[in-house]
């Protein structure tokens, strides 16, 4: 199994608000293309005959954000962030690994704040001799404008197949 930090619901909400801010008042739209490095050590303990080991993982993230103001003051975002030639060597054996994988997300939150909702999907694969470790999260909240949680969900899998 490969160690995995994952963002939690309220971090992902202030990045979003964040990203929110960048836009002005009277924009209506803006996409947004970024690419950043990624640098990542993860454990993978089935690894090395079984005895895991480091592997250093580094590569290039994308990431595509469109944001909407609507005509009523809501905010809305579509985040989509895909690793790009994600590689890895293992410290002990030398062996090569690759990550695959992809983040959508949307948020729609209204002009005072409520309704909001959020909705990600992701799903991460680190592949390597004899090793696939799959990383799958859906998450669902929505608030409705009475502030009342009406709907929250979270599927996850994480482990070696």
């Amino acid at each position: 199994m490969i160690s995995v930090k994952r963002p939690s619901i309220l971090a992902a909400s202030a990045a979003l608000a964040l990203m929110f801010s960048i836009v002005s008042a009277d924009t209506l739209a803006a996409t947004t293309t970024m690419r950043f490095p990624i640098v990542q050590t993860v454990f993978a303990c089935d690894a090395n005959g079984g005895m895991g080991e480091a592997v250093q993982m580094s590569g290039t993230a994308l990431l595509v954000e469109n944001l909407t103001i609507d005509s009523n003051g809501g905010f809305h975002a579509k985040l989509h962030l895909q690793a790009q030639n994600v590689t890895g060597v293992g410290q002990i054996s030398g062996d090569r690994y690759r990550l695959n994988g992809q983040n959508m997300s949307q948020v729609n939150i209204g002009a005072d704040g409520l309704p909001f909702s959020f909705t990600a999907k992701t799903t991460f694969n680190v592949i390597g001799p004899g090793l696939n470790f799959l990383v799958h999260e859906n998450v669902h909240v929505t608030i409705n404008a009475n502030g009342e949680t009406t709907a929250e969900v979270e599927n996850e899998f994480f482990g070696c197949q």
